[in-house]
Formats: structure tokens, C-alpha cells, sequence
């Protein structure tokens, strides 16, 4: 722990935000400030202190489609899935498209603690967590279920003809298309900066 506190209680774009705990999770788990800490203290007596990760983060755009009940039901059951793979609680938020940007732009980030709970604290790493190999699997299993979900959630809302929602490659799916490169907030603002 650093001593450093931050507020983001002031950042716009935030839609939707809910933490969602298991249900062998602590009622402390709850509360944003006492998770995050507590995820940190547990690197913090680790012996791989210099290689600690307290959490994981994950970010997937949503359908423009999806009404936005229907983005808050795909992201509830995301969380679902996380704590049906071990997360102890998922801090979900979503965020509506920036006012310089694309218009829809709806997208989620997702953190979830690193470390399994045994229903008071924060103990071992999921094998999804240290492993390599199952952690491809987590990942891969993690993406189709997205898609799968927003592709459901379109069929509900009946806007199944409208879109469909894809995890493969071009590749996977050989398509010669090439992907394009995630360029991040700094450089997307740079370039919106010189036109």
C-alpha cells in the first residue's frame, strides 16, 4: 500500500457501476476502498512481491444495439461467469462513448481480484492465474462467452437480423482481412488533436 488515495467519484461516462461478490464472499467485499486494499495487501506478502498483480482487468465493447438495461443484464452475467471461474467479487462499470468519439462507443471495464477468497480474506491464485495454458483457456472461453451472451441479448431485444457479435479472428474465421491496431487513449487523442 502506497498511502496514496485517489477519488474517481468525479470522472464522467460512467453509466452503470455495481460490484458483484460471490456468494461465499464477505459483506466487506462490497465496498470499493476496503476490496482494492485488501487485494493489494494480499500481493504485498507474497514472495513474488516484484511480480504481484492484485487484479485482473477486462474490457469489451458492447453492441450499440443493446438497449441499456440490456448492456447492464450481459455485464451482470459476465460477472456471473467471472465468480462461477473463482472471482470473489467483480467491480463493473460501464462507460458511455467519450464526446469526441465514436458515438457508439459503449464499452465495460471489469476488474476482479487475482486471488480466490475463502470466505474472510484473499488466499492462493486460481490455476487460470498462474498457469499459462489454462489461462489461454480462461481467456478464450471468457471471450466466446461475451459474444455469446450480446448475441443473445440481441435475439431478446429482437435485433438479431441488425448485428452479430464475433470473438474469432480474421484468421479463425479465414477472412483475409487484416485487424486493425488498438492505438489507446493518448495516441487517439493526439490524432484527434491535429485535425
Amino acid at each position: 500500500l502506497t498511502g496514496e488515495s485517489w477519488d474517481y467519484g468525479k470522472k464522467g461516462g460512467v453509466a452503470f457501476s455495481n460490484i458483484f461478490t460471490a456468494a461465499h464472499a464477505p459483506a466487506w467485499m462490497q465496498d470499493r476502498g476496503k476490496l482494492w486494499n485488501a487485494a493489494e495487501k494480499a500481493e504485498e506478502s507474497s514472495r513474488h512481491k516484484n511480480r504481484a498483480q492484485p487484479a485482473k482487468e477486462i474490457m469489451f465493447g458492447f453492441a450499440d444495439e443493446i438497449s441499456e438495461a440490456g448492456k447492464q443484464a450481459v455485464l451482470a452475467d459476465v460477472a456471473a461467469f467471472l465468480i462461477d471461474q473463482g472471482a470473489a467479487a467483480v467491480d463493473a462499470n460501464i462507460h458511455s462513448p467519450g464526446k469526441a468519439g465514436d458515438h457508439r462507443n459503449w464499452h465495460a471495464h471489469v476488474m476482479f481480484p487475482t486471488r480466490l477468497c475463502d470466505g474472510e480474506k484473499f488466499i492462493k491464485k486460481a490455476a487460470w492465474q498462474v498457469q499459462r495454458a489454462e489461462g489461454a483457456k480462461f481467456a478464450k472461453a471468457l471471450r466466446k462467452f461475451i459474444a455469446d451472451r450480446q448475441n443473445q441479448q440481441l435475439v431478446t431485444e429482437g435485433k438479431a437480423d441488425a448485428v452479430r457479435v464475433e470473438f474469432k479472428s480474421f484468421k479463425a474465421r479465414g477472412e483475409a482481412k487484416t485487424p486493425t491496431q488498438h492505438m489507446g487513449v493518448s495516441k487517439t487523442n493526439a490524432i484527434r488533436k491535429e485535425k
